[in-house]
């Protein structure tokens, strides 16, 4: 079977690009994509080469009876007139022949996707007509890839620390599937990269890297730029304002390179100008992000935005995309005293909520965000309650997308599940493959939600499951697989809403807190970082241990809420059991590894927070016997942890790669044995204290005798 494709408009590599994206998809379906004039034929009209338009629409008329697939002789009256509408159009078109019309080069691709996926669903050509029109409802759609170390950000750009970055064959690969998945952007991380890609004029003596560095840095970002573009995609740089290099840091007297003082500022703002100026006039389709806020007030970040950065930006003669991305201090008064007006590609970021996801509705300051009146992205940041774990219940993402929709943000930045290790999975021990890989499911619904949301939501369950069948070992597999992820989707996320202990990646739910570490979880909305639209029936367990308050009618305890996710997992251990998929290293084995140690951790809190329970109402109402009751619950948490730990040896290679704060500091990536020697000390000095508490009642006792 053949396709014959033309195209109407001038040729360039981006429509070529999609052409052949549509040669390799639908020559997995036996049918060839030719560029010629022959029958059946699909037109491809680019309205303009130049445009950044992602809108299309298609047309497609199948050389089928109609009348066998619509009844033609079917109306609808609508309920204000007696009007008849023709539930079937056949327009002009010629039998088995349609038409692609793009805005832009994007629109091509975008449409030629789409009908690559109606091909997909039955093996063949579309049988049925095809009207379709599209236009993305988030224009800014973005990955992330890290140029940083795992614990921290200060890492030299070059072949030894990051070898993924210098391999053209993994970055086709990867862009190849962010380009097939509606991505159009990649972000870089970095503390500070205008050194490492361009000798700064003026400051030629403070590159951290030797030349040679500097030059194959810049030949290769130059490339990547060159291929993301035939991909209708851009790069964009990440870095934060409160860096600079080693080497200006030495030179000015800088105590570090994120810390300075009055006279030095003006020193690093001369600086910081001449970076941003000749990196943007160097690389002119690269776009920017600056984090504002982080390690300064935020109004010095707005205000340096506003005097320094875009001041810079403009003096290049270029015009990129640049995004302010907002953190701790940084508030929405800044940016509109300091920023806005003073550039006309400008974007602002913030946080989905803080680094957790903590439910599908975002911070509810994203409202503000969007009044601004520039467009907002959300940043999916860390997603820390979920790991070290698989988590893409793609039903939830369709929805946080939804909710994104109707809040008018027109953009999403999402983080991998494994940001520290780009090339390879950091979270599975032994696995072979690379992040996108592991969380590949993950990844597809994020660019297809992103893109559009408005799905049904039947259809996407048969979509998910031919998308995964390969991938899982058969449609049974990939369909449990599928189902088992959207049934336990809430069982961290809505744990993350009861115990809001820590705003950031420092803290992880899997590894547990200590008796103390409760009092502190307010839940979401006790949080100063985070401000929420979900309805106020999350009792803090905090105030209920530390204060003695009582939860009472209409309230949702954190004992509702485990009993929710722990049933919820328990089903999807179920579906995943009843589909044949055993707890072992396979691609489909591993969710089912997955769902059994999520389970064993709702199990953990459950105990403990029973065992905090009892224990601080004992010290509320000086009552033994519940004293006693926590001790033994406690007792049992910690062998519920040794557990978890024993099952995580050889299964995974750690809790994160971000040292945690929670439930103790640790100098980087660490494992569940590292965190069970606290619990046990904890479970000791408790057990003592007990002892201690019960033998002075008993003095106490003999001595009024």
């Amino acid at each position: 079977m053949k396709l014959f494709v033309r195209t109407k408009s001038e040729s360039n590599a981006r429509i070529d690009y999609a052409v052949s994206v549509l040669k390799r998809r639908l020559g997995k379906l036996d049918i060839e994509v030719v560029r010629g004039s022959g029958k059946p034929i699909l037109d491809i009209v680019v309205q303009d080469p130049h445009s950044s338009n992602q809108a299309f629409t298609l047309r497609w008329m199948p050389d089928v009876n109609l009348d066998a697939i619509f009844d033609n002789y079917f109306t609808y009256t609508t309920d204000v007139s007696a009007e008849k509408i023709d539930v079937v159009e056949v327009g002009d078109m010629d039998k088995n022949s349609g038409s692609l019309v793009a805005q832009g080069p994007a629109g091509v691709l975008y449409g030629i996707l789409e009908f690559a996926e109606r091909c997909e669903t039955r093996g063949c050509l579309p049988i049925r007509p095809l009207d379709i029109s599209r236009n993305p409802k988030m224009a800014f759609r973005s990955a992330c890839l890290m140029l940083m170390g795992t614990a921290t950000y200060d890492v030299d750009i070059c072949q030894a620390e990051f070898p993924w970055f210098y391999d053209k064959a993994w970055w086709t690969t990867y862009l190849d599937f962010m380009a097939e998945n509606r991505f159009n952007a990649v972000s870089l991380w970095n503390f500070h990269p205008f050194p490492y890609f361009i000798t700064i004029k003026g400051y030629e003596d403070l590159n951290p890297v030797n030349p040679a560095q500097v030059e194959q840095n810049h030949e290769q970002l130059m490339w990547i730029c060159a291929e993301a573009a035939r991909r209708s995609m851009s790069i964009v740089f990440h870095f934060y304002n409160i860096y600079v290099s080693h080497q200006f840091a030495a030179r000015t007297g800088m105590q570090n390179i994120h810390s300075f003082t009055n006279q030095q500022k003006p020193l690093i703002e001369k600086y910081m100008f001449e970076c941003v100026q000749q990196m943007v006039s160097e690389f002119p389709a690269v776009g920017w992000m600056a984090c504002l806020g982080e390690g300064v007030k935020g109004e010095d970040g707005g205000r340096f935005a506003g005097e320094v950065l875009l001041p810079a930006v403009k003096a290049s003669g270029k015009h990129p995309l640049f995004i302010i991305r907002q953190w701790s201090s940084l508030k929405t008064k800044h940016v509109a005293d300091h920023i806005l007006g003073r550039y006309d590609n400008l974007y602002v970021m913030l946080k989905h909520n803080a680094e957790h996801i903590a439910g599908e509705v975002p911070d509810a300051r994203m409202r503000k965000w969007v009044d601004l009146g520039v467009p907002c992205i959300a940043n999916m940041h860390m997603l820390s309650e979920v790991g070290p774990f698989r988590w893409a219940p793609v039903k939830y993402i369709n929805r946080i997308c939804l909710t994104y929709q109707a809040l008018g943000l027109k953009g999403v930045h999402v983080f991998p599940l494994c940001p520290g290790k780009i090339s390879t999975a950091v979270a599975d021990a032994g696995y072979t493959g690379t992040q996108i890989d592991r969380d590949r499911l993950y990844h597809e619904a994020w660019g297809r939600y992103s893109f559009d949301p408005i799905k049904d939501e039947d259809e996407e369950v048969r979509f998910w499951v031919r998308r995964m069948a390969d991938r899982f070992g058969g449609r049974k597999k990939a369909k449990a697989i599928i189902e088992s992820q959207n049934v336990m989707g809430h069982s961290l996320t809505r744990l993350q809403q009861h115990l809001w202990i820590h705003y950031d990646n420092h803290s992880i739910l899997s590894a547990g807190f200590t008796l103390e570490q409760y009092v502190e979880a307010l839940s979401v909305h006790g949080r100063k970082i985070v401000f929420t639209d979900i309805l106020d029936d999350l009792f803090p367990l905090g105030l209920e241990l530390s204060q003695g308050h009582q939860s009472g009618k209409g309230d949702y305890t954190i004992e509702d809420c485990l009993a929710d996710s722990i049933r919820e997992v328990e089903s999807a251990v179920s579906l995943l059991a009843a589909a044949g998929i055993p707890e072992n290293m396979t691609e489909a084995g591993r969710y089912m590894l997955d769902a059994v140690m999520i389970r064993k951790v709702l199990e953990f809190h459950s105990l403990k927070i029973g065992a905090a329970r009892c224990i601080f109402a004992h010290k509320k109402q000086d009552d033994l016997k519940s004293f006693a009751e926590g001790l033994k619950l406690l007792r049992r948490s910690v062998k519920a942890y040794k557990d978890l730990a024993q099952f995580a040896q050889g299964i995974y290679v750690g809790i994160s790669n971000v040292n945690p704060v929670y439930p103790k500091a640790l100098p980087g990536q660490y494992h569940w044995t590292d965190m069970l020697p606290l619990f046990e000390a904890e479970l000791d000095n408790t057990r003592k204290e007990y002892q201690r508490t019960r033998k002075a009642a008993a003095e106490k006792i003999g001595g009024q005798r």
